[in-house]
């Protein structure tokens, strides 16, 4: 069903986790539609286990609760977070023994599901041989036994400007389109808008009227080449 929907709705799949009677997903969404494909995710499966077990009524107690991840570093973090449910639960005593979870695919412990994308994931483990990568990555997830949310600093960030009161003084952002007067190169103007931190990543790519995903690719292989 993950599946189906990732390919209805162009969910880029980076990991996954199903718990007993939950279950994580991070995924990236260029259409923006997270709400769109939930929704029929969710109903695909409450159908599927009504009829199974023949229910009536509720199968979830809530609807979904997301958080965006407004920063590529941590994503990397999530993911890891993710699949140590397990652990955290005191479930299995590592990762790699939860079988209902996306990490056992990165490891090549078994068959990956076409609608999971491993390799931004692994990408971020230096460069070399697939397996090399592999290994980083399982030293990653297991040096993270213990560590907090990552997603909870940017929570308290959020919260904390939402307390602070207003700057004496604010710099208006420059216009985007000054950005791309100012620099020759419009790869340029994209990447020093974003690092103004006055853009998402969203905003530039519809102001040059391209994907989401294909400018982030982009904005990743010129900020390494600074």
């Amino acid at each position: 069903m993950l599946g189906e929907t990732a390919a209805r709705f162009q969910f880029i799949v980076h990991a996954y986790c199903q718990m007993p009677n939950h279950f994580h997903l991070a995924v990236e969404t260029p259409l923006g539609n997270i709400a769109a494909g939930m929704r029929y995710l969710n109903g695909k499966y409450f159908q599927y286990f009504n009829r199974k077990y023949q229910h009536l009524g509720h199968v979830s107690q809530s609807r979904y609760s997301a958080e965006i991840i407004d920063r590529q570093e941590y994503l990397l973090e999530v993911a890891r977070y993710l699949v140590l449910n397990p652990v955290r639960a005191q479930l299995a005593a590592v990762a790699s023994a939860w079988k209902w979870s996306s990490h056992r695919a990165l490891l090549g412990l078994t068959r990956r599901p076409d609608w999971l994308h491993t390799d931004w994931l692994l990408s971020q483990f230096g460069t070399g041989p697939r397996e090399r990568h592999i290994q980083a990555y399982a030293e990653f997830v297991m040096q993270g036994h213990g560590l907090p949310d990552p997603l909870a600093s940017q929570r308290l960030a959020a919260k904390a400007a939402k307390r602070a009161p207003p700057a004496a003084s604010t710099v208006p952002a420059e216009p985007i389109d000054q950005y791309f007067a100012r620099f020759a190169c419009w790869q340029e103007a994209a990447l020093r808008a974003y690092l103004s931190s006055a853009y998402s990543i969203r905003a530039i790519a519809q102001y040059l009227h391209m994907s989401p995903r294909t400018l982030s690719r982009l904005l990743r292989q010129l900020g390494k080449s600074l």
